[in-house]
């Protein structure tokens, strides 16, 4: 193995608040898989090459280069991967897959997919409790073109389907959200048999379902100018989580709102599903798959 590390076996490519999380804890727990930490390295995303007048954008990391891509996989385990779950962004998946298959051509996909409007709702209310979009209603959140970005992650048949043009089905794996949650067992074995590792390895660790929004707080917009702030800011990047996270609670405790609303009026909802419809049907297609849990 070289000491720079090796290229990964598996990518997880998405898709946002469909329990990539609670994967990644799960798959560490097997002894013949490395994950890479952090979780999310994003490293098929961004500019080719930062310069002095054009950095590496926030959150993407092609243009640190392949040696730091392999720094992350400096293993002896039998196969290794990370989970990127913003791969699927519309504005990137077609670049994303295109580098991937490029460098590592061989490797197996995994894509999570949850009940479109679900994931949706859960989605924005992640934007809402880390302060990163305004504090609207789901309502105007779902009408607003500047996060129409968001609705694409639930555009799984159109995600299949680019995928698709780069590795061929039998590199792809989808698996359901609902299935993860409540049938894990099943569902980890059918993971790590498509890895190519001991598909009986169990864990008391499977147990626990790893949900990181649950006890949150929302904030008001005096919250939100604390979430915010430079202070909090840098205890979320340096503490534990579960740390940063009893912090976080108890600087917002004044400053709380109540949950939002996940009403919608007749008219938005109807196109909403009308189109999600659309793409539940073409991932069923494309995949094979019944895909039950995504019925709406």
């Amino acid at each position: 193995m070289s000491k720079c590390g090796r290229l990964p076996d598996f990518i997880v490519v998405g898709s946002v608040k469909c329990g990539t999380t609670s994967l990644h804890y799960y798959l560490s727990q097997h002894p013949d898989v490395h994950v890479s930490r952090p979780k999310e390295l994003n490293f098929f995303m961004g500019e080719e090459a930062a310069t002095p007048t054009m950095p590496i954008s926030k959150g993407t990391n092609w243009g640190r280069g392949i040696n730091w891509y392999r720094s992350h996989f400096v293993t002896t385990k039998r196969v290794c991967g990370e989970i990127s779950p913003g791969y699927v962004q519309a504005n990137w998946l077609p670049l994303v897959v295109e580098r991937m298959r490029l460098i590592i051509p061989e490797a197996r996909i995994l894509l999570l997919v949850r009940e479109p409007l679900d994931r949706l709702w859960s989605h924005y209310l992640m934007e809402r409790l880390n302060a990163t979009s305004a504090p609207e209603t789901f309502a105007e959140f779902v009408a607003d073109p500047r996060y129409a970005v968001f609705r694409y992650f639930s555009d799984y048949g159109s995600q299949l389907k680019t995928i698709l043009e780069y590795y061929p089905k039998a590199s792809i794996h989808v698996v359901e959200s609902a299935a993860l949650d409540h049938d894990r067992e099943r569902t980890l074995r059918e993971i790590f048999q498509f890895l190519g590792v001991d598909p009986e390895f169990r864990s008391p660790a499977f147990q626990r379902r790893v949900f990181e929004g649950k006890r949150r707080r929302f904030p008001s917009t005096t919250g939100v100018r604390i979430l915010q702030s430079s202070w909090l800011s840098t205890s979320k990047r340096l503490l534990p989580f579960t740390v940063y996270e009893t912090l976080r609670n108890l600087a917002l405790l004044p400053f709380s709102t109540a949950a939002p609303s996940r009403d919608l009026p007749a008219a938005v909802r109807q196109k909403l599903l009308e189109h999600f419809r659309q793409e539940v049907t073409l991932a069923r297609q494309l995949s094979g798959l019944p895909l039950t849990s995504l019925e709406i």
